[in-house]
């Protein structure tokens, strides 16, 4: 029993130890804030269907931060975006004015 003792109190002082330390990540996390987003999508017709559809999942960063693209290759990538990636939108519905924004906005 004697050499249990030791052992038993290293155990609470661990258990104890990681509540403390998990309230005091919980509080960091309470004060934690995403950054405002900055980037804005360049003004064009269609503008509003891709804040409508895509800004859902993702920020303007990752949109205007892409390559420039051809047609094809923003029609793939709006279609990847729902089929693989579960956008909320109808890919056989898709408006073809959203792609055409891509394109003229930031494609090649």
């Amino acid at each position: 029993m004697k050499t249990r003792l030791p052992l038993l109190a290293i155990v609470a002082s661990g258990l104890l130890w990681g509540i403390i330390r998990i309230n005091a990540a919980d509080k960091a996390w309470d004060s934690w804030k995403l950054p405002a987003e900055e980037t804005r999508l360049k003004p064009g017709a269609g503008s509003e269907l891709v804040k409508a559809n895509c800004l859902l999942c993702h920020s303007t960063d990752y949109i205007s931060t892409q390559p420039p693209l051809t047609r094809d290759q923003w029609k793939a990538t709006v279609l990847k975006m729902q089929q693989k990636f579960g956008a909320p939108y109808n890919a056989e519905k898709l408006d073809p004015q959203l792609v055409e924004y891509l394109v003229k906005a930031y494609g090649k």
